[in-house]
């Protein structure tokens, strides 16, 4: 009787610890989830929608043959997507063909609508050959420019070594939008 009696404790200690795992997956699931599970934080719009939209913003401010390489969600400290593409833009003399937008995923209420763009970066090169960005004068802004100008846009940049070695990574995953 007692093996039985020890067999059943094992069991429903078993038991008891895999609901308890569960309970605490289900939890730590819910909490890392975007908008922290909460309904009325979900993003509005998918990855690939957001590709979609990013494709549409660029090629609105008159970039063109553009080719959408990497999505990433960002969840702070606002909800949206950023969309790195290759394309090819002219402006001031200079020749852009890395851009980064960012498109609101709509989890954030009302004043940040679903699918708006939230910042945009080009990278590029200047009629000598130097590296050009927009909006100028770039995410250097302190070698740039004395008075070490602050520009929100850059605040994408957070990977920027990945960033700049999209055009060599983008080939094989390339999706033109």
């Amino acid at each position: 009787m007692s093996l039985l009696r020890h067999g059943m404790r094992v069991l429903v200690v078993a038991l008891l610890a895999t609901s308890l795992g569960v309970c605490a997956a289900r939890s730590l699931r819910s909490s890392s989830a975007p908008g922290g599970g909460d309904p009325a934080r979900m993003p509005q719009i998918d990855a690939q929608t957001a590709a979609v939209i990013g494709g549409d913003l660029l090629r609105a401010k008159g970039v063109k043959d553009v080719v959408v390489c990497r999505t990433q969600v960002i969840m702070a400290p606002i909800g949206a997507y950023v969309v790195d593409a290759l394309g090819t833009l002219q402006r001031d003399g200079r020749s852009y063909s890395l851009f980064r937008i960012g498109v609101y995923d709509g989890s954030d209420g009302p004043q940040y609508p679903t699918g708006r763009e939230l910042a945009f970066i080009a990278r590029g090169t200047d009629a000598a050959g130097g590296t050009a960005w927009l909006p100028p004068p770039g995410p250097d802004p302190i070698d740039a420019d004395p008075n070490g100008t602050f520009i929100s846009e850059y605040e994408l940049l957070y990977d920027r070594a990945e960033f700049e070695q999209v055009p060599d990574r983008c080939h094989d995953k390339a999706s033109p939008r």
